[in-house]
């Protein structure tokens, strides 16, 4: 999932996705994200209306939607407000759409530290040592080993 547009101007949404829930038809426009918290949801749905505009999005059964790899809880409430549908890796999804409700709240993930690596060290140190011995050229495996 890319974390916006970097400033470069792109053409329709990251992606249309077509679900059917009970006997409604929805087509979900969707704007992808990486981890999500207000500030990057205020954009997302910006990015969202923009769509909206668009002729070929502007059919009000087109649900703006946010998919994300976590979204925080100030994020999920204003995206709520808004009525914009979103979902994230925990599992969590909300829709409000044409008299529908899906509210799957789960646990957000615990993002594990990032614990610093010294690959200089022991027998990392060994593997990039015979790797820089023999630049360009193969060595497989068990020659490392």
């Amino acid at each position: 999932m890319h974390g916006g547009d970097g400033g470069l101007r792109r053409r329709g949404p990251d992606a249309i996705i077509r679900a059917k829930i009970g006997n409604l038809a929805l087509a979900f426009v969707a704007e992808t994200r990486g981890d999500v918290y207000p500030r990057d949801a205020r954009e997302a749905v910006w990015q969202l209306k923009r769509h909206r505009k668009e002729p070929e999005f502007s059919d009000r059964h087109h649900v703006p939607m946010v998919i994300a790899r976590s979204i925080s809880d100030g994020a999920r409430t204003f995206l709520q407000e808004g009525r914009i549908a979103y979902h994230d890796l925990s599992g969590s999804l909300y829709i409000n759409a044409k008299n529908t409700l899906v509210l799957i709240e789960k646990l957000k993930f615990k993002r594990t530290k990032r614990r610093d690596t010294n690959v200089f060290r022991g027998a990392r140190a060994q593997v990039l040592h015979a790797l820089f011995a023999r630049p360009r050229q193969w060595v497989a495996g068990i020659e490392i080993a």
